[in-house]
């Protein structure tokens, strides 16, 4: 029977309401709640909630409808369970209008059992509101337990408010209990700063230490503010300080090279820190003894008011203590009524029915609630069994002063349905202190068991007899005084006169098992066991025996009675099993397995040693264990229901299991179940996986790895089966197959991925490797894509073998060798091609001239042509530009040439013509068109210009290499008659060129040539030199040609960048003179003509008369000439004139120009006619 079960057969009858609660824990074993399992039905009177409501339910979800403190209750009642005490408070219920007094305590089971009192009609003015106090000697006491905090906080506001000082409470911890706040330089600085704060708790603390009742102590804090502290002391003992500051007398000067330092050292702002300091409060010291006065009385008022707090609640202790008393001696005597055996009916003194214990409600079927007040011939009804008199008059008699009564045995009392019951027992009057009688109190018990168990002993003496186990009796010396008839046939006899009387030892057979069974039997009054009983005729046969001493009603043996069946067939079935149990068990410690054996609850059956060395246990621990204790994976709960699901068929699975030193194992079980004995077991085979597992993770960390290693090689690798399927595939792989995803391929064969002849190439490759069981290394494999992209790989394709060493399948690598192979091509291009024009370098054309140098190749002609200019190209426009030339020069050469002649780059700006099978007059049409098309053709708007020579091999003995000197010869000669003639077309060229450029047409440059004339005869120059500087005029301003257009015509201003673009024109025009022998004379003049006379100008930075004569003169006509003339840079400005340009070079000389030549050419200019 549940324990809330026998609770039910105890508190349905108590008067008042009782609850029961089982705990509810949390997974860390931790009180979480009370679930309700059984309630009275004053109970559910008294709080109007049934039991269909309530049971199974949370506390916490049904009595906080009755407005029930439930969480305040469950941490008393936690504390009431450690500590081993009763929890009584009383509580007003809002929700139902009542008053409750509710006594919890837990029983020996662990039952939280819950008294519920109504005290509602009772005088509350001296009941407790809360939980039985708690004594508090003033050695405990805490300044929070006798203060108002807010009362406290509200008083200081009011007298900051009208002070504007400081007051602040702290425990004696430090702990700040009320406050009016700090100064600003402690909350945004000295709080802050981990040291100063350590400096303020240290100055609220130690310094206030061994302060006097009624005294008060002034220091500066370690923050160098001043603050006042006076204690607030209960009985002798401290209990905190009432704090006044921070602040300044008015009359100390500030030592603010004290407070700099301070914030220097903690980091602080040192502006704002001072700012802040200017704020702290400075005081008179009549104002701090005023305030002092008044915090003084506030630490006396709190300290009496603490006082007076004490003895209160001392007073109220020990009232509390004695009505605690009365409750527990009121409590006490209830419940002994209601546990005793016996009936109790209580009276007034008149015959009313003032109580009914449970018993007394059982005896008679009435319920106390129903017959308090009514009569007690009402309910107690008595009658005499042999005349049916009624004997109720004795229940007067004792009311009206005849003393006590014992009742007749042949009394029955009828019950509240009739029924008769024989009842013993007594009636007496109930007196006060002075012996008045004030009622009656009726105590009986119901003999209907006593008499009921007479009965029974007749019908057991009778069983016994008949019985069909062997049952004997036997004095306390041993001496046989019953035997049944079963006895008799066990033991061979036939007559009880044959063992009567005799003593026990003769049926025994070993005499050493009596004095066994008798010890055994003083110590604990029982034996159960097996023995060897010897028969009649002498033989021994086993027995099992069931002796019990018993005794009489003082608890003193009166003799033994022992039960005794023949097991010896049992015992010969056992032994066979026993040693088929050796057998078996054997086999189980020899198993290199854990054994173990559940029952359903999932307790330890059986273990074998091996099951307990695989947890670290001893096999008595191993006894005492459940399966979740051991089990690492699987919650208590699961485990449980797994065991109710185990059947006979058997599970396989793999788990986890913890040892006993925490360390977790992984374990494969075999599981099925038996019934054994009625019980269900489980029995489990557990083998230890762990390595196998480590192996595995092993294995499959490896696998990944090899895995990852192989997704991340750049070459292709696959894995195919017997059938050329792919099984595994890279991304590299996957790539070459045009495909994203390695499953979009899995099990898939070359011929559904790539186009039909390179899947059969593969194919066959494949299948070389898989029937011959060979490898193919570094084979090159051409590879279409599905875009048709062709790729190149050198494969490599290995097979793989069963552990038979048949062929499963094979792994390939690809590795693309398409770059390589085009980097190759490129190489070979390169090897015997010019990288510039693409021609065939010299190295293929020497080889190519010792392969045609043969007798049926004549006659072979040979073309030598130079690129003429290209190095003035160079200087002039730059080496891309002279690139073109010889990519233009290459491309006529081609255009001209058939396609069987061999045309080569030579070097530099040579390209020489191989002609076999080509006569003189073949080879005088390809000079001609070649001629023609170079006409054609131009080059930075200079017209292409080549010098042409060639010589023909005739006949066999002539040596080609002769042939080939021979038509160098002839370009050279080509090259000086046709070089005075294309110097003076380039010459022309360049000059139309640079007007063009320049926008100046040939009539303005006739006009700057004459002025130029004048001007140099004005400053003496003769010959020569005045032809120089002629020249000069005219083409100072060449290096222009390699400018670009957009900057030398943009009118806004330039940029850094592009100034010097356009200043490197003096340099191009100086090597672009340099080259040109009509040039040569002036080229140092046109480097040097933008040369400054201060020496600001560039390229070289010369000064004064360091820069060329030249120079100078070009530098002022070019200047005045461009004030003068009309071009883009004056277009909104309009021409700048005569007068005007002449002052602009008069403010620029000794600067800009040489200030002596100026003056000349403003004395010139004026005097030459309009």
């Amino acid at each position: 029977m549940k324990p809330e079960h026998n609770y039910l057969l105890s508190i349905e009858h108590y008067p008042e309401g009782i609850a029961l609660f089982r705990e509810e824990l949390s997974t860390d074993g931790k009180l979480k709640d009370f679930i309700l399992i059984e309630v009275n039905e004053p109970w559910e009177r008294l709080t109007g909630l049934s039991q269909k409501q309530v049971i199974g339910k949370k506390a916490s979800d049904i009595l906080s409808e009755i407005d029930f403190p439930v969480e305040n209750w469950i941490s008393l009642c936690e504390k009431a369970w450690l500590n081993k005490t009763y929890l009584r408070f009383e509580h007003f219920f809002r929700t139902i209008d009542r008053w409750f007094e509710i006594t919890s305590f837990y029983d020996q089971s662990n039952v939280l059992v819950c008294i519920f009192r109504e005290i509602t009609d009772l005088d509350k003015e001296h009941d407790l509101m809360s939980p039985t106090i708690i004594e508090k000697d003033v050695k405990d006491l805490k300044l929070t337990d006798i203060i108002d905090k807010p009362a406290l906080q509200s008083l200081i506001n009011d007298f900051y408010n009208l002070t504007k000082i400081r007051i602040s409470l702290l425990d004696i911890e430090g702990k700040v209990l009320v406050s009016t706040g700090d100064e600003e330089i402690c909350r945004r600085f000295h709080h802050k700063h981990p040291k100063t704060a350590m400096h303020c708790q240290e100055s609220n603390t130690q310094l206030t230490r061994d302060i006097s009742e009624g005294t008060f102590k002034a220091y500066k804090c370690k923050n160098n503010l001043w603050d006042i502290a006076t204690p607030v002391v209960i009985e002798g003992k401290t209990l905190g300080n009432l704090f006044l500051g921070q602040f300044f007398y008015d009359d100390e000067p500030i030592n603010y090279e004290f407070f700099r330092a301070q914030a220097r050292q903690y980091g602080f702002d040192e502006q704002e820190y001072i700012v802040c300091l200017e704020q702290v409060p400075r005081y008179s010291r009549d104002i701090v003894q005023s305030a002092l006065t008044f915090v003084s009385n506030l630490a006396k008022m709190i300290s009496a008011m603490g006082f007076s707090s004490i003895k209160l609640t001392r007073s109220l202790e020990e009232r509390n203590r004695y009505l605690r008393e009365m409750r527990e001696s009121r409590e006490r005597l209830t419940a002994t009524l209601h546990s005793i055996g016996d009936g109790v009916i209580s009276t007034d003194k008149n015959g009313f029915i003032t109580n009914l214990n449970p018993m007394a409600e059982k005896i008679t079927g009435w319920k106390a609630s129903e017959v308090k007040g009514k009569m007690i011939n009402e309910v107690f009804s008595l009658r005499d069994e042999k005349s049916n008199i009624s004997f109720n008059y004795q229940i007067t008699g004792v009311l009206n002063g005849k003393g006590i009564h014992n009742f007749a045995s042949s009394i029955l009392l009828v019950d509240r349905n009739d029924i008769a019951k024989p009842i013993d027992g007594s009636i007496a009057p109930i007196q006060d202190q002075y012996g008045k009688r004030i009622g009656a109190v009726i105590v009986f018990r119901d003999q209907s068991m006593n008499r009921a168990i007479t009965r029974d002993l007749r019908i057991m003496k009778s069983s016994i007899e008949s019985s069909i186990n062997a049952i004997a009796m036997i004095d306390l010396n041993g001496m046989i005084t019953f035997f049944n008839t079963a006895a008799l046939r066990l033991w061979g006899y036939e007559k009880k006169e044959e063992v009567l009387r005799r003593p026990i030892r003769y049926f025994w057979g070993k005499d050493f098992e009596k004095f066994q069974v008798l010890n055994k039997l003083r110590e604990n009054g029982a034996y159960f066991g097996e023995l060897a009983g010897r028969k009649k005729d002498g033989s021994f046969f086993d027995v099992q025996v069931s002796a019990t001493l018993v005794t009489n009603e003082d608890d003193q043996p009166v003799c033994i009675m022992g039960s005794f069946v023949d097991i010896t067939e049992q015992k010969q079935a056992e032994k066979t099993l026993a040693e088929e149990a050796i057998r078996r068990r054997i086999l189980i410690e020899q198993s290199r397995d854990g054994i173990v054996v559940m029952d359903q609850e999932g307790g330890v059956f059986e273990a074998n040693q091996r099951f307990a060395d695989m947890l670290g246990y001893t096999m008595d621990e191993i006894y005492r264990l459940h399966v979740w204790e051991w089990d690492a994976l699987f919650t208590r709960e699961q485990l449980l229901s797994q065991t109710q699901l185990v059947s006979e068929a058997g599970d396989h699975f793999e788990t986890k299991h913890r040892r006993k030193d925490g360390s977790i194992i992984n374990v494969e079980i075999s599981s099925n179940a038996a019934v054994f004995d009625g019980k269900k077991l489980i029995f489990c085979v557990c083998h230890d996986i762990t390595h196998r597992k480590k192996m595995e993770e092993e294995l499959r960390r490896e696998r990944t790895l090899l895995r990852t290693l192989i997704d991340n090689l750049p070459d292709a690798v696959y894995v195919k089966d017997r059938e050329t399927r792919k099984l595994l595939a890279n991304p590299a792989d996957l790539e070459n197959m045009g495909l994203k995803r390695e499953e979009e391929v899995l099990g898939k064969t070359d011929f559904e991925v790539f186009p039909q002849e390179v899947a059969k190439q593969f194919y066959k490759d494949d299948m070389f490797v898989l029937n011959n069981r060979k490898s193919i290394i570094n084979r090159e494999e051409r590879l279409v894509r599905p875009s048709g992209e062709e790729r190149f790989l050198l494969s490599s394709k290995i097979p793989l073998f069963d552990e038979k060493g048949e062929a499963i399948g094979l792994i390939g690598i690809g590795h693309d060798i398409t770059e390589q192979r085009k980097a190759n091509e490129r190489v070979n291009y390169l090897s015997f091609h010019d990288s510039l024009t693409g021609l065939y370098n010299r190295v293929y054309l020497e080889e190519e001239i010792k392969r045609l140098d043969t007798d049926r190749q004549l006659p072979i002609g040979i073309i030598m042509v130079d690129i003429n200019r290209l190095k003035l190209i160079n200087d002039a426009y730059g080496h891309p530009m002279g690139d073109q030339l010889l990519k233009t020069s290459s491309s006529v050469l081609k255009d001209v040439c058939r396609k069987e002649d061999i045309i080569a780059r030579w070097g530099g700006d040579e390209f020489v013509i191989f002609l076999p099978k080509t006569s003189v007059k073949e080879i005088e049409a390809i000079k001609k068109r070649i001629i023609e098309q170079c006409k054609r053709t131009q080059v930075c708007s200079i017209p292409l210009s080549m010098a042409i020579g060639f010589s023909v091999k005739t006949r066999a003995d002539q040596d080609i290499m002769k042939v080939f000197k021979e038509a160098e010869d002839n370009m050279y000669q080509n090259k000086l008659i046709e070089s005075r003639s294309s110097r003076n077309t380039f010459l022309l060229t360049l000059k139309s060129a640079l007007q063009k450029k320049n926008d100046i047409s040939d009539e303005h440059i006739a006009y700057l040539q004459n002025l130029a004339q004048i001007f140099g005869e004005t400053v003496n120059l003769t010959g020569t030199d005045l032809d120089c500087f002629v020249l000069l005029v005219t083409f100072h301003d060449i290096g222009n040609i390699a400018s670009p257009d957009e900057l030398l015509n943009k009118t806004s201003p330039l940029t850094k960048e592009e100034q010097s673009i356009i200043q490197r024109h003096s340099e191009i025009g100086y090597r672009i003179a340099r080259n040109i022998d009509e040039l040569s004379g002036i080229a140092y003049a046109i480097l040097s003509q933008h040369e400054n006379w201060d020496g600001s100008g560039y390229p070289q930075g010369l000064k004064g008369e360091e820069i060329p004569l030249l120079s100078r003169l070009n530098a002022i006509i070019t200047a005045y000439d461009t004030m003068t003339r009309k071009n883009k840079f004056n277009q909104r400005g309009g021409v700048c004139p005569k007068a005007r340009a002449l002052k602009e070079l008069k403010r620029c000389a000794g600067k800009q120009f040489d200030p002596e030549l100026v003056n000349l050419f403003i004395e010139m200019i004026n005097n030459l006619p309009e």
